[in-house]
């Protein structure tokens, strides 16, 4: 369980200092069944938008932006953007505990079938990444490199907990 919050804490610690994200939760604590996760994100550098997931059961990573719903990821300097967007939402499922949320913003896109064997789809719209060994080394290639894969990408980043409560 230590490993996982660890993979999300070095992706972090690889973040460019000078793209600044300001990160707004509009409830920190969610009660599962009826609350829904609702956040902000405003960058300073244009750039693409990535949430990745480290739910409360720790047994996988999962992308929840961009999705099979959503892949528009793209966000301009200065710009807020609301996450999830009203065509989809993300409720509170548990179990209880915490969630650890990582918001990115990458100066290039990143390819997503690094991380999945099949593209996100609206029936299936979140791509995971299994919590072992080598779900957490795909998660870390997906999230610093680029498209081309040709070595790291500059990217701002920050961490986020959230709980899950009956």
């Amino acid at each position: 369980m230590l490993a996982s919050l660890a993979t999300l804490t070095d992706i972090v610690q690889q973040r460019d200092p000078r793209i600044v994200l300001d990160v707004k939760l509009s409830k920190p604590v969610l009660r599962i069944g009826k609350d829904a996760l609702d956040l902000s994100i405003k960058s300073s550098h244009d750039g693409y938008i990535y949430l990745v997931l480290l739910g409360s059961d720790r047994k996988s990573f999962y992308v929840l932006y961009p999705n099979g719903l959503d892949k528009d990821n793209r966000i301009k300097a200065g710009q807020t953007r609301k996450l999830p967007r009203p065509d989809w939402q993300l409720e509170a499922a548990g179990p209880p505990g915490i969630d650890h949320l990582l918001v990115m913003v990458a100066s290039s896109p990143r390819q997503i079938d690094r991380l999945a064997m099949t593209a996100p789809s609206a029936t299936n719209p979140f791509t995971f990444a299994l919590n072992e060994i080598g779900g957490r080394a795909a998660l870390i290639n997906f999230l610093v490199h680029n498209k081309e894969g040709e070595g790291s990408e500059r990217f701002g980043a920050k961490l986020l907990t959230l709980k899950e409560v009956l």
